[in-house]
């Protein structure tokens, strides 16, 4: 979402879905830090996810440290290289104008 990818946005929607993220918290990502429908874990993670995604430089140890409340640092570089992969999709398939197919 925050990269405005349209597969994103349909697909993962989806698949966030089947693992039980619900219609009103992807409506609520916008909006996740004063959303009551995201725990600190959930918010902890939505905002290292964004500033990987929008300028990874302004990550601060403040923000690493609220996430080792609730990963270890192996889960931290794990969810960092799902970040990043997610964001080289997204940048690989823009600028080759690919077209997912979504099975639709």
């Amino acid at each position: 979402m925050v990269n405005g990818c349209e597969y994103c946005t349909r697909a993962h929607s989806a698949s966030s879905k089947r693992a039980g993220v619900t219609a009103e918290q992807i409506a609520a990502l916008p909006f996740y830090k004063r959303s009551p429908l995201f725990d600190e874990k959930e918010k902890a993670t939505i905002l290292y996810a964004d500033r990987v995604t929008r300028a990874a430089t302004t990550i601060r140890a403040a923000e690493l440290e609220d996430l080792r409340k609730f990963y270890d640092e192996g889960q931290i570089v794990e969810l960092t290289l799902a970040v990043c992969m997610a964001n080289f999709t997204n940048r690989f398939n823009d600028a080759l104008e690919n077209i997912p197919d979504l099975g639709v």
